[in-house]
């Protein structure tokens, strides 16, 4: 067990939002544009073996009622007042991607509706097997290479009319 000195030294060392393993790694982002709206991203460690899986745990806390209008969009996830609908999530750098979300394949154009997210926090989970990816496409892409050693950035970023937050998590592959 570490002593309360050596895990203050520890995140003297780091900073806040760092990763200083083995410390759990932890950040949150929010951004002014959307007011009263944060996601807060968290994993047991930042350092990843190559071809080796991880999981990056996030929630959404909106502290009162987002309303508004969506525009025409591809409907290939039904539009929901679940903010999962409007985020993305994906690890990015050294020339690899890991991205389950970006390509879905062909969808069928949605003309826009009326959106309201109630207040709340709400839950989501990276599941990254360790490997690139750019989503399952309409052909059902198989996962890519490992991931080489490098620095990579998760990101969940929720996207809405009036704004974008991107919250950002430094990893490593070694």
């Amino acid at each position: 067990m570490r002593s309360p000195v050596s895990i203050a030294m520890a995140l003297l060392a780091g900073g806040a939002g760092a990763c200083a393993d083995p410390l759990p790694c932890s950040t949150t982002g929010s951004s002014p544009a959307i007011p009263g709206v944060s996601i807060a991203l968290s994993t047991d460690s930042c350092t990843f073996a190559s071809g080796a899986a991880g999981s990056f745990t996030y929630s959404t806390t909106i502290a009162s009622p987002l309303s508004f209008m969506t525009g025409p969009h591809a409907n290939c996830t039904p539009t929901t007042n679940d903010p999962s609908s409007f985020t993305v999530t994906e690890i990015t750098g050294s020339n690899a991607r890991y991205c389950p979300t970006c390509d879905v394949g062909l969808c069928s154009e949605d003309p826009g509706e009326a959106i309201t997210i109630p207040a709340g926090t709400y839950g989501g989970v990276l599941n990254w097997p360790g490997r690139q990816w750019d989503g399952p496409s309409d052909t059902g892409q198989p996962l890519g290479d490992p991931f080489p050693p490098g620095a990579y950035t998760v990101h969940v970023q929720l996207t809405i009319p009036a704004g974008v937050i991107d919250t950002k998590l430094p990893i490593a592959v070694e």
